[in-house]
């Protein structure tokens, strides 16, 4: 690469080619005889950030290992892949924050890349030089995540899923208080939402609420048979002040 001062660096170590292990890797396994390390992540060389302070520091006395636009810093060893490691569980404790340490270790191992290299020294797995294998933070978070309805008012509602993948789905029944008295269909709406009232609410006022206690429309109840146009209302649930079932708006 160029450094900042634009000379030519090399970032690689000599004699080991991209992707294999380091000359200075630590091996196992532990005095007591277990294999170590558990997995290995990148730290051979990495292009990484650094405090605001360092880098103008940097800048100042042209740092041979500070890249051309001067905001990452080149370094190794187990000061860059420790932290690799530490960023790839904080984003799994997102996909499951209820994980303990036993879910966090067997996910992290059960998805490490194995490629050539990792049997290079030895067939085995795990082994002394790679452990489980390769950090792959792509595999790990897509076998963390899992697709599905996270609506619990939907028929298909998935309570293990970490994120919504649009399957939802709802049984079209009519918006009805618990006096019975009351019908305002369909529900979900769409466009029009249709209400059939007895004539002692004619008057009234349907009031609609969103998720944060907001007042977002007020329809005067002029006939007990009419309609309104929500088309104009984001997707989502509208409570209200005259029964207890939410509105869905599709």
């Amino acid at each position: 690469m160029r450094n900042y001062a634009r000379d030519s660096v090399y970032l690689g170590t000599t004699g080991y080619p991209q992707a294999g292990i380091s000359p200075f890797s630590s091996l196992g396994p532990t005095r007591d005889g277990r294999i170590k390390p558990d997995i290995c992540a990148s730290g051979g060389q990495v292009l990484s950030a650094a405090p605001v302070g360092n880098l103008v520091s940097y800048r100042n006395s042209n740092y041979y290992f500070l890249d051309s636009a001067g905001w990452h810093v080149s370094n190794r060893g187990t000061s860059m892949s420790a932290p690799i490691v530490a960023g790839a569980l904080a984003l799994y404790l997102e996909c499951n924050p209820n994980a303990n340490y036993a879910d966090a270790k067997n996910i992290l191992l059960n998805t490490a890349k194995l490629d050539s290299f990792v049997f290079k020294e030895s067939p085995l797995l795990p082994n002394v030089h790679w452990g489980w294998g390769k950090l792959d933070v792509y595999n790990l978070l897509n076998a963390c995540m899992v697709g599905g309805c996270v609506d619990s008012l939907a028929v298909n509602y998935n309570p293990l899923a970490t994120y919504d993948n649009g399957t939802c789905l709802y049984i079209p029944v009519a918006a009805q208080s618990i006096s019975e008295k009351l019908f305002f269909y369909p529900n979900p709406v769409e466009n029009y939402l249709y209400w059939d009232i007895p004539a002692d609410y004619l008057g009234k006022e349907l009031i609609l609420y969103n998720v944060l206690g907001q007042q977002i429309k007020t329809i005067t109840l002029t006939d007990t048979r009419g309609a309104v146009f929500l088309g104009d209302l984001r997707a989502g649930f509208y409570y209200n002040n005259l029964f207890s079932h939410p509105i869905i708006k599709q």
